[in-house]
């Protein structure tokens, strides 16, 4: 323990990204495009961010629970379901669109829809 404060990331360059632009740039409309903090059903474990420390767990697969996000079910791992829920609680009343097309980024505060139909309502 050093004493120094911590504090939630959403442990992502794309919350990096959405934080400079409502911070710093002051947008309101902002809409994220590869924020699925999921992987689509057809990925192989062992093409997870945590198979290596987890691939010797018995019962690994429930390591990976199913979600239906809205655009259909989607599995997620421990470390992006965190960060999932860090950017939720980031978002602190404020809005953002999800326009990724997959994934499971969804909940409080996020509206999700297509990339095109966000870009024709600028």
């Amino acid at each position: 323990q050093t004493g120094l404060r911590a504090f939630k990331t959403g442990g992502t360059g794309g919350t990096a990204a959405w934080a400079f632009a409502r911070q710093c740039l002051r947008s309101t409309r902002i809409a994220v495009v590869g924020m699925d903090f999921g992987y689509c059903l057809d990925t192989p474990l062992e093409q997870t961010q945590e198979w290596n420390m987890l691939k010797d767990k018995p019962n690994v697969a429930e390591f990976y629970p199913r979600h239906n996000g809205y655009w259909g079910e989607a599995y997620t791992s421990p470390t992006y379901w965190w960060y999932r829920s860090n950017f939720l609680d980031l978002l602190d009343g404020s809005t953002v669109t999800n326009c990724s097309g997959a994934g499971l980024l969804y909940g409080e505060g996020v509206r999700c829809m297509e990339l095109e139909t966000w870009l024709n309502g600028l």
